[in-house]
């Protein structure tokens, strides 16, 4: 223990009984906060020392930056934009500084995608399909792609409308009329796995398909089916769309 002479001689005096109850530290260490006494303010430190993060600043690398980074938000004011971030610090919304408004965009970037254009790579297309269905006025069609980006529903342009097939099918169950059953399809195709009984597989796809993407080499082209299976309904010559089964069994 430390040893001060008294300033009184009541035993009970305040800074003596402070004094013998300091720890063994160096006098510039004995602060309740473990900080020099210039530290010692209301929140433990001098004024210069009071911001967000509680410590004066020496103190200040736990929160890994540098000292003028350090205020209120974490960072000095010229630092304090609607991301919260230094300039420096702006990378995790993947956009440059003057992109980094309210939300997170200047005015002119705030489109449907919420990125500027020169931002709007995430939704991995090119600048002109990324407006508010994601595509230049000219690509929004039912089916929300542009023309040449229309493979997704395996079916040429022309059948790409709002129910994804040409006007003549154009029903309430999206067939024409002579294709319409409980489930899309005539009546010797409504199984199960709604298909015929020879295409009733685990893979929904007759035995000659099913290989390790399930299918045979020669049957993994881009709709995973060799080129005379590719119709609309992705399935072989026998298991095709109903209206082309009714027709040829008609």
């Amino acid at each position: 223990m430390v040893v001060t002479k008294c300033c009184c001689a009541v035993s009970s005096c305040r800074s003596c009984t402070a004094a013998a109850s300091r720890p063994d530290r160096p006098t510039e260490c004995r602060s309740a906060d473990h900080r020099p006494t210039e530290c010692r303010s209301a929140d433990h430190r001098p004024a210069e020392c009071r911001s967000a993060d509680h410590r004066p600043t020496e103190c200040r690398s736990a929160d890994h930056r540098p000292t003028e980074c350090r205020s209120a938000d974490h960072r000095p004011t010229e630092c304090r934009s609607a991301d919260h971030r230094p300039a420096e610090c702006r990378s995790a919304d993947h956009r440059p500084t003057e992109c980094r408004s309210a939300d997170h965009r200047p005015t002119e970037c705030r489109s449907a995608d919420h990125r500027p254009t020169e931002c709007r790579s995430a939704d991995h297309r090119p600048t002109e399909c990324r407006s508010a269905d994601h595509r230049p006025t000219e690509c929004r069609s039912a089916d929300h792609r542009p023309a040449e980006c229309r493979s997704a529903d395996h079916r040429p342009t022309e059948c790409r409308s709002a129910d994804h097939r040409p006007t003549e099918c154009r029903s309430a169950d999206h067939r024409p009329t002579e294709c319409r059953s409980a489930d899309h399809r005539p009546t010797e195709c409504r199984s199960a796995d709604h298909r015929p009984t020879e295409c009733r597989s685990a893979d929904h796809r007759p035995t000659e398909c099913r290989s390790a993407d399930h299918r045979p080499t020669e049957c993994r082209s881009a709709d995973h089916r060799p080129t005379e299976c590719r119709s609309v309904d992705h399935r072989p010559a026998e298991c095709r769309s109903v209206d082309q089964q009714v027709f040829q069994r008609e």
